[in-house]
């Protein structure tokens, strides 16, 4: 193959690539900073914050998450967890246990995602992911940038 084959070949995948993540809900670039909101004050034991470690994270890489509760609980309390994008997945739910007030978890990342900022490169500026800790009381949504 000569190079200009490789580089017709190299920008048909890149196009494709962007195709697939477009059709699977991956959505536009954003440098907006880490936000977390406070949930409403309610009775009973909800989620007041989601706070990464890290506040950008590359494609394929994990993180901590910690979600702590608005005072300790004094029974163990089951948090459903959501992400809005596949660029970072969490668990369907973790516990806080009895005597406590904050739980923590790893956020995923499929080895795909590194491949795509491989092809794409440098145009990819960072999307802002915002994940989501409920419960019956209440919840509360932080969010990480992936590039």
């Amino acid at each position: 193959m000569n190079r200009i084959t490789i580089q017709k070949l190299l920008s048909t995948l890149a196009l494709t690539i962007i195709v697939i993540a477009a059709a699977l809900g991956f959505q536009g670039q954003s440098s907006m900073p880490l936000k977390s909101k406070t949930a409403p004050i309610q009775s009973g034991h909800f989620p007041q914050t989601v706070v990464p470690t890290n506040n950008t994270i590359n494609r394929g890489d994990s993180d901590t998450v910690t979600v702590t509760l608005d005072s300790t609980t004094p029974t163990n309390l089951v948090l459903n967890l959501s992400s809005d994008s596949n660029l970072v997945g969490v668990p369907a739910h973790v516990t806080v246990l009895a005597g406590t007030n904050s739980v923590q978890f790893q956020t995923t990342s499929s080895p795909l995602m590194k491949a795509l900022k491989a092809v794409l490169g440098a145009r990819s500026v960072g999307t802002l992911v915002t994940i989501t800790a409920s419960c019956s009381s209440g919840n509360a949504s932080g969010g990480i940038t992936v590039n």
